[in-house]
């Protein structure tokens, strides 16, 4: 157990800000950079959410009205990508030339996608032994199912999981905030009690007998 301003110190020292995917808050906080400008307050202090519009969009990305960056081509995919709706207006039947149209024709999705093992199109069936099938259709493996991460995009695979206890694996931090993590000065994977705190199942940290606690 931790003093208030111990853990303070310690979560400052595991997210210094120093890596090139991190953003530092106005009040102390420290973001993954992608998540600038996506429409929502991750800083708490809006901070990342600051003159967004003066935010130019990568190299195969478009702006949105509410200037969040997404990919080309997930205009007019049949997913609200922009979360305001501005990628899915004013869209055609047709399939732009760097995209797939699925086979029951619901969704346009990027050509790189086909054959890539990964039901981007929604429509196929899920293995019954290794996967598990969300709400919207989407399979993933079983073992993701009520891991902390919304691996399904509409969080089903995380609904009616059951509380587990604070000692067991489960994950403070996001794989992908893990992963950005451990590219800074100080990776969070080498920091034993910090992974431990903080990224358990990406530090390879996780407790396999459920009956076993950390003191």
């Amino acid at each position: 157990m931790c003093t208030l301003t111990l853990c303070r110190v310690v979560l400052f020292l595991a997210t210094d800000c120093s890596g090139e995917h991190q953003l530092l808050c106005k009040n102390g906080r420290c973001i993954t950079r992608e998540y600038q400008c996506d429409g929502d307050d991750d800083c708490g202090d809006a901070t990342d959410e600051i003159e967004c519009h003066k935010v130019e969009c990568p190299v195969g990305e478009v702006q949105c009205d509410n200037f969040l960056c997404i990919e080309a081509t997930w205009v007019c995919d049949g997913d609200d990508d922009c979360r305001d709706g501005w990628d899915e207006r004013n869209c055609t039947g047709a399939c732009s030339a760097n995209q797939y149209r699925c086979a029951d024709g619901s969704r346009c999705i990027d050509a790189r996608w086909k054959c890539d093992g990964d039901d981007d199109c929604l429509d196929s069936t899920c293995d019954p032994v290794n996967d598990w099938k969300c709400a919207n259709g989407r399979c993933i493996d079983a073992s993701w199912r009520c891991d902390a991460d919304n691996d399904c995009g509409d969080a089903s695979d995380e609904t009616g999981c059951p509380t587990i206890h604070p000692s067991l694996c489960s994950d403070m931090l996001t794989i992908r905030d893990c992963a950005l993590m451990n590219e800074t000065s100080h990776p969070i994977c080498m920091d034993a009690v910090e992974g431990h705190k903080y990224c358990r199942k990406f530090c390879g940290m996780c407790l396999v007998d459920p009956n076993v606690t950390h003191p």
